[in-house]
């Protein structure tokens, strides 16, 4: 039998997520999904978490940004040895800036090496991915450090540097040890900019196949994320009713990637991560079809507030959305603008873009989760919320007068 730890790495959402939080979403609800999904019997993998306890886990500290401005230095890196960050970067306009390899770690990011250099050979052997949610002290560092000028790089770099080195600690190459991320995280003194910046420094890393970084979440913007106000303030962090239904979907994202080599023999289930809008198609002058691609499941389950997460561009400036209706073939919903859009030449859609959460209606579902039992083992409690929603476009889609070819 195999042991495999997995490394929790993020900013401060991650502590709600470990086991110093009551409840312990990811020892009492991830950890026992994931087990039921990989390996039921029991028989080829103990599965384990080694939590960080020397940096953005209990610090909140973001990969590149602060909170706060971050003052340039005179060897050209911004921030300080001891600003609440891991990595100090270049600016953009720096002649140097993709030297990121070369960019200082802080204090923090330093202590976290330490701490893996000191575990013993046998742990390091175990550790076989990195659990990663992420936005927060980034997301907000864009709006404060007008230097960094919203270019999603300065994450992008800040990551490859930390997480080089943390492999580096632990004796792993990028195959050895992936990367298992979440989208950004919603985070409310992040701007909208900040979180677009953020989110497409995760899609560059997942897109670079020699990074190894595999996105196990797509969306996360369903979800309350009122732990530091009443329901519907969105404020800082997760609740715990949230974090357990993350903890889930995590648990079917690490299923899916690291299940058939952690058990071959036992692994039996399919996650899935969410259906995907993928194309636009012009109704008329006040109307769209938008295409969604499923992923398991057949059918599509609108929020309460159907309207909630599309936003539309005409010409560079913003129309509402005012109706949005599921078409009898459950691949098509029809979006009604507020006004006419005659050129579909001027006319873009997104969904779920920025930091916008999908509240109070939550989000747009699929029937993935009960579309293959196995999926979903019966000892795990509150299946039914696993579904995962449709997840945000990764750009603006344009409008098109056909259908799309598959």
């Amino acid at each position: 039998m195999g042991n495999f730890r997995i490394w929790a790495y993020g900013q401060s959402n991650m502590v709600w997520l470990n086991n110093t939080t009551p409840g312990s979403p990811i020892n009492d609800t991830m950890l026992p999904a994931l087990r039921q999904l990989v390996d039921p019997a029991g028989t080829e993998a103990t599965l384990s978490v080694q939590y960080d306890l020397n940096g953005t886990c209990f610090s909140g500290t973001g990969s590149g940004l602060t909170n706060a401005a971050m003052p340039l230095q005179a060897d050209g890196t911004y921030g300080t040895a001891s600003s609440v960050c891991l990595v100090r970067p270049r600016a953009p306009s720096d002649p140097q800036f993709t030297d990121w390899a070369n960019w200082p770690l802080t204090n923090l990011a330093n202590a976290r090496i330490t701490y893996a250099n000191g575990l013993s050979a046998a742990i390091k052997a175990e550790v076989s991915c990195i659990l990663a949610m992420h936005s927060e002290y980034d997301t907000r560092g864009y709006a404060v450090n007008g230097w960094a000028q919203n270019d999603s790089r300065v994450v992008e770099f800040a990551w490859r540097r930390m997480i080089g080195a943390l492999r580096a600690a632990l004796g792993k190459t990028p195959a050895q040890l992936p990367v298992l991320a979440t989208i950004a995280v919603p985070y409310t003194p992040g701007s909208d900019d900040g979180f677009d910046a953020t989110t497409r420094a995760i899609l560059a890393l997942a897109g670079d196949a020699a990074f190894n970084l595999r996105i196990i979440c797509e969306q996360t913007m369903d979800m309350t994320w009122d732990r530091d106000g009443p329901a519907g303030a969105y404020t800082w962090h997760a609740n715990n009713d949230d974090l357990t239904l993350l903890a889930r979907r995590i648990a079917r994202g690490i299923a899916r990637e690291m299940g058939p080599a952690w058990a071959p023999n036992g692994f039996r289930s399919r996650p899935s991560v969410g259906p995907v809008a993928y194309w636009v198609q012009r109704v008329d002058d006040a109307s769209v079809d938008v295409w969604v691609r499923h992923d398991g499941g057949n059918t599509l389950r609108l929020s309460a507030t159907p309207t909630l997460g599309w936003q539309a561009r005409y010409n560079g400036r913003p129309v509402a959305v005012s109706a949005a209706a599921v078409q009898p073939d459950n691949r098509r919903i029809r979006l009604t603008l507020a006004e006419p859009c005659p050129s579909h030449r001027l006319l873009t859609v997104a969904y779920g873009w920025g930091n916008t959460r999908l509240l109070p209606g939550g989000g747009i579902y699929d029937d993935a989760a009960g579309f293959d039992a196995k999926a979903i083992a019966a000892g795990i409690s509150g299946a039914e919320r696993i579904d995962d929603a449709l997840r945000r476009t990764r750009t603006r889609l344009a409008v098109h007068t056909t259908a799309p070819t598959n």
